[in-house]
């Protein structure tokens, strides 16, 4: 009985048991949260350094970027100016261009009237194969008593058409002005003459006619028009066919 009393447990020795058992046990816990808490702040730890190196990472690579950017913009921007420069000085060569192409168009044409003053037709002459134009147009200018008038070249105006009942004019180009001028035969100066030639580019007619009858017309007043030319005494003579059928001498 003794021995039993011995072994019986008061409540206060249970109550500090149980307070030791659970201080262990509490001591336990915090000993596993405080790794945890640790465990974790060093995860945070290495989780923000990462972080820290993207962001200068990003940082390098962006000024890096930033700053060819900007180099390649500069670029851009100089080669800009130059194209714009470069535009503007084209822009002037295009006005000095066009500018000089009315210049040369005009002095053309100024030319090609000049050109026009030796050239004359041989309208109405009878075509054959394989006429020579020059042959025919000596041959037209002896019957009018220019032989020794110069022919350049001759030939057919236009293209040759099937069936077609006139002849093409024959076009003539004479080395000087003087030939055509021996053409008129007329009583009137030369000089005046020269100076109702120079009033047009038209070129004179040369009508081919059955015989030797060869009549120069001039097609450039409405006052030629109305004028015809006939041979008499050797001489080449205007005269206007209302007025003065006798071909007497009448001035232009």
């Amino acid at each position: 009985m003794a021995k039993n009393k011995n072994q019986q447990t008061t409540p206060s020795q249970r109550t500090l048991d149980f307070v030791r058992r659970d201080s262990l046990y509490n001591s336990s816990d915090e000993d596993h949260n405080q790794e945890q808490v640790d465990d974790l702040g060093k995860s945070i730890k290495e989780s923000m350094h990462r972080i820290k190196e993207d962001l200068n990472r990003i940082d390098r690579d962006f000024n890096r970027a930033l700053a060819l950017i900007t180099t390649r913009v500069e670029v851009l921007e100089t080669k800009d100016a130059e194209t714009q420069r470069h535009i503007s000085a084209l822009e002037t060569k295009v006005c000095n261009f066009e500018k000089s192409n009315e210049n040369l168009l005009a002095a053309v044409n100024k030319q090609e009237r000049f050109s026009r003053k030796c050239n004359l037709r041989i309208v109405g002459y009878p075509h054959s194969e394989g006429e020579d134009c020059v042959a025919i147009s000596k041959g037209v200018f002896c019957t009018v008593g220019l032989q020794d008038a110069e022919v350049l070249r001759a030939h057919r105006d236009g293209a040759s058409r099937p069936n077609q009942q006139r002849p093409r004019h024959i076009l003539v180009r004479l080395s000087t002005f003087q030939d055509k001028l021996l053409f008129y035969g007329s009583s009137e100066p030369r000089s005046s003459i020269k100076n109702i030639l120079s009033q047009t580019i038209s070129p004179m007619l040369i009508y081919w006619r059955s015989g030797n009858g060869v009549i120069v017309f001039p097609n450039y007043t409405r006052k030629a028009l109305n004028c015809v030319f006939c041979q008499a005494n050797g001489v080449i003579k205007m005269v206007n066919h209302l007025t003065s059928p006798n071909c007497q001498d009448v001035v232009v």
